[in-house]
């Protein structure tokens, strides 16, 4: 009976540590400054020291950045690749998302912070809003999450040296049709880029 006693506010008290633990995540927002915009593959600062701080997770020989400003958001520049003892940049812009809306570029407002575990990214406009999430799912693969809120139909349009030696077909971009208020469907207009 005294065992019981015992493990029963212990028990209470790690189940509560526990959910304490998963919505602390936000207040711990831009703890390591993770923006950057590197131009070189080696980008050092001028005592020759990293100058960003690339976001590595779950062991990873990869990293991301977060953007720094208009021309990098949409995507996640860098990507830092970890060669031996060195950081190697791939690009400023490897692979970024653009919306367009009536044949315009949409103007977004940019909210973007890192928390333990992941990379966000919010763009706002009036009529349109994306979150993107980057997060590792393994030392080998990081994931992205986008979430594109829109009542109006979208183009998206993805640029960056990812597609730079890719050949594209005539009208490359994809079309987002609402099906009801916050949901939205994809569809492509014309095929996806093919290799060269």
């Amino acid at each position: 009976m005294k065992i019981k006693t015992i493990l029963t506010p212990v028990t209470c008290a790690l189940l509560i540590s526990f959910s304490a633990h998963a919505a602390n995540a936000d207040n711990y927002k831009n703890v390591i400054n993770r923006t950057g915009a590197p131009q070189y593959m080696k980008d050092y600062d001028y005592d020759d020291h990293q100058r960003f701080n690339p976001f590595f997770d779950l062991g990873a020989w990869h990293g991301h950045l977060l953007p720094d400003g208009p021309n990098t958001m949409g995507g996640f520049p860098g990507v830092a690749l970890l060669t031996e003892e060195y950081i190697n940049f791939m690009a400023s812009n490897f692979d970024r998302l653009t919306v367009w809306q009536d044949d315009k570029k949409v103007d977004f407002t940019l909210e973007a912070y890192s928390i333990p575990g992941a990379l966000v990214q919010k763009l706002t406009a009036k009529d349109v809003q994306v979150e993107m999430t980057l997060r590792f799912a393994t030392p080998r693969t990081s994931l992205l999450e986008t979430k594109i809120t829109s009542n109006k139909p979208l183009d998206l349009v993805w640029d960056g040296n990812c597609w730079k030696n890719w050949k594209r077909k005539k009208g490359n971009r994809f079309l987002i049709k609402p099906l009801l208020a916050n949901t939205l469907t994809i569809s492509a207009k014309s095929a996806p880029p093919v290799m060269a």
